[in-house]
């Protein structure tokens, strides 16, 4: 979250190490993902920023390095 606050929406996407982390947390599992969006909803963080942070960024990025 503070990336989007402090960079924009543009320059987030979330990441994850779900296979090597451990303890009772909340978004554990990939399946568990859209608690992270539903969260930024609540913080006012608008459908569009969260598609560009769920996976827009990841997308646009991937195209311009593998062209």
């Amino acid at each position: 979250m503070s990336g989007v606050l402090t960079r924009g929406s543009e320059c987030a996407a979330p990441g994850s190490d779900f296979d090597g982390i451990q303890g009772n947390l909340e978004v554990g599992r990939v399946e568990k993902m859209p608690l992270l969006f539903d969260r930024f909803r609540r913080d006012g963080i608008s459908d569009e920023a969260i598609e560009k942070i769920a996976w827009k960024n990841a997308i646009r990025t991937l195209k311009d390095i593998l062209g």
